[in-house]
C-alpha cells in the first residue's frame, strides 16, 4: 500500500492530518532545512495499511464538504473604526470569531509565540483574540492542533478553525465522522506559506543588527494605509523600524513551500464554510462604499453553516453584496510560480546562511538600494519631461 512518505515534496502541504489519521501512532512531522515539516514514518510501528495516503486531501480531487454550489460573495468591514484600524484587512474574521466566542465556543488560529515563531493556538475568550489576528506569511506549526480540535468536538464544544485551504480540507476529512455539526471553518485566500527557518533567521538578523530583542512584530501594518501595508518591528530599546525585507523574499517567490507551487485550491471551489481575503481592485467595481484605503474584506459564504454564523456576525460589519466576477484575483485563478533563481537561493541558504541570501537575493544590499534609487530618479526625470 502507498504511504504518505511516498509523496514528493510538492505533494505534501505539511498539514499534520496523516499524524492524526494513523491508527498506530507511526507518523511524526520533522522539519527540513527551511523549517517546513514533512511526515516521518516509524517502520517498526507502521503496518502499511495505507490509511494516511488515502485520507490525504492535498489532491486535485479533494472532497467538497460544502452544500452551496456557488459562494455568496460580499465585501465587508468592521463598523468599529478603532478595531478596523487594528485589523489588517476589513476585520471580518474578528467579527466572526467574536460571534463564536460569545456563544461559548473556541477559536483556533495562527499566533506568534513569545519568540515570534508562528504556531496555531486555541482561544477561549475575547481578551485573547488579538493574538490570532493579523497576517502571518509563515507556515504555522500545527503539531497537536488537529487532535485538540477533535477532542473539543467530541466534548460537544462549538469550534471555529481558521487556516489555509490545505489545512481546512484535511481537518474536515479527519473530523467528518464527528456528527455534532459544531465545527465551523474559515479558509483564507492564500498566496502560499513562507519558510519558518527563513523567518526565524530574519528575526535573529534584526535583533543582532539593532542590538535589542524584539517586542512587537506586525507583518502587515496599515501605517501607510491598507493598500500600502508594510512590516514594522518594535524593539525593547524602543526603536521602531519600517521595512519590507521579509516580504520582499516572500513576494519574490523564493521562500515558499514546494506544495504552494502545486496548490489545488486556487479556485472558487472553496473548502471552508467561509472564505476570507482582501477585496483587491474594489476601486474597479461600480460600488462607491469603502473607497478610503482603510481595508476591505472579501467574504465568501460557502455553506448553510457558514451563512448562519455570518448572519450573526454581520451586526458588527458593514456589508455590501458582490459577485465572483467583481472579486476575481490571482489567488482564485492560479497558484504561485517559483522564482527562476529559487534553486540557487535554496542551495546558497543551506551552504552560506540567511545573511548571505538576504544580501544576494533580498533588498538589504547596497546594490539593490542603488538600483531602486536610480529607478526612482529616472522616474522623476521622465515625469518632468
Amino acid at each position: 500500500m502507498l504511504r504518505v512518505d511516498s509523496k514528493k515534496l510538492h505533494e505534501c502541504c505539511g498539514c499534520t492530518a496523516c499524524v492524526v489519521s494513523c491508527p498506530f501512532g507511526a507518523i511524526k512531522m520533522m522539519p527540513n532545512e527551511m523549517g517546513f515539516k514533512y511526515p516521518l514514518i516509524d517502520n517498526d510501528l507502521c503496518t502499511n495499511c495505507g490509511k494516511c495516503f488515502r485520507d490525504c486531501q492535498f489532491i486535485p480531487s479533494y472532497k467538497n464538504f460544502n452544500d452551496f454550489k456557488e459562494p455568496l460573495v460580499y465585501a465587508g468591514r468592521l463598523k468599529d473604526e478603532q478595531k478596523l484600524s487594528q485589523s489588517q484587512s476589513g476585520g471580518a474574521f474578528a467579527a466572526i470569531a467574536e460571534t463564536i466566542l460569545a456563544q461559548g465556543g473556541i477559536v483556533y488560529g495562527a499566533s506568534y509565540l513569545k519568540d515570534f515563531r508562528v504556531s496555531h493556538c486555541k482561544i477561549i475568550n475575547r481578551d485573547a483574540l488579538n493574538v490570532i489576528k493579523g497576517s502571518k506569511y509563515v507556515q504555522s506549526n500545527l503539531d497537536g492542533i488537529f487532535l485538540d480540535v477533535i477532542n473539543e468536538l467530541k466534548n460537544d464544544r462549538l469550534v471555529l478553525f481558521s487556516g489555509l485551504p490545505c489545512q481546512i480540507v484535511n481537518l474536515r476529512k479527519q473530523t467528518e465522522r464527528i456528527k455534532t455539526g459544531k465545527l465551523i471553518t474559515v479558509d483564507l485566500l492564500c498566496h502560499g506559506v513562507g519558510a519558518p527557518s527563513i523567518w526565524e533567521d530574519y528575526l535573529s538578523y534584526l535583533e543582532s543588527k539593532y542590538s535589542s530583542s524584539l517586542q512587537k512584530v506586525n507583518m502587515r501594518d496599515k501605517l501607510l494605509g491598507w493598500e500600502g501595508a508594510i512590516e514594522t518591528y518594535i524593539f525593547n530599546n524602543k526603536k521602531k523600524i519600517i521595512t519590507e525585507s521579509y516580504l520582499y523574499l516572500y513576494y519574490s517567490h523564493l521562500i515558499h513551500r514546494e506544495s504552494c507551487f502545486n496548490c489545488h485550491y486556487t479556485n472558487l471551489k472553496r473548502v471552508g464554510d467561509i472564505s476570507l481575503g482582501d477585496f483587491w481592485h474594489w476601486e474597479k467595481t461600480s460600488h462607491q462604499e469603502f473607497r478610503d484605503n482603510k481595508g476591505i474584506s472579501l467574504i465568501f459564504i460557502n455553506s448553510s453553516v457558514g451563512k448562519s454564523i455570518f448572519d450573526k456576525a454581520s451586526e458588527h460589519l458593514e456589508v455590501v453584496p458582490s459577485n465572483t466576477k467583481e472579486c476575481m484575483q490571482d489567488v482564485l485563478r492560479k497558484c504561485v510560480q517559483p522564482n527562476v533563481k529559487r534553486q540557487n537561493f535554496l542551495e546558497d541558504y543551506k551552504k552560506k546562511g540567511f545573511k548571505y541570501v538576504a544580501y544576494k537575493y533580498g533588498d538589504v544590499s547596497y546594490i539593490y538600494k542603488t538600483k531602486i534609487f536610480i529607478a526612482k530618479l529616472l522616474s522623476r526625470i521622465k515625469n518632468k519631461l
